[in-house]
């Protein structure tokens, strides 16, 4: 059995900034499909936290969530403190089999 890794970082905007490996749609507001490039055979553990909000200011409760995942995408919900789902950049890591 292999193992893959795909990393990335995605801007508030839906952008790939860095990593490979996936393709990103932005559907909503803080709404952010993830499309892997070759699918894993079973779920993947996938991990991620907002990144670059550029001050001190951003909050530990603004988080990201993988609400919905399967062998070959996961949906990340980006928000803030104020349990307000909105565009954020954030990083990610999805390990697992293929």
């Amino acid at each position: 059995m292999s193992i893959q890794t795909i990393w990335g970082v995605i801007d508030k905007y839906g952008r790939v900034m860095s990593g490979s490996g996936f393709s990103v749609k932005r559907d909503n507001d803080g709404e952010y499909v993830i499309t892997f490039s070759t699918p894993f055979t079973a779920l993947p553990a996938i991990t991620g936290s907002q990144v670059l909000y550029g001050s001190t200011g951003e909050w530990p409760s603004d988080g990201v969530v993988f609400p919905i995942l399967s062998t070959d995408s996961a949906t990340a919900i980006t928000g803030g403190k104020e349990e307000d789902i909105s565009d954020r950049t954030f990083s990610f890591i999805a390990i697992g089999p293929v």
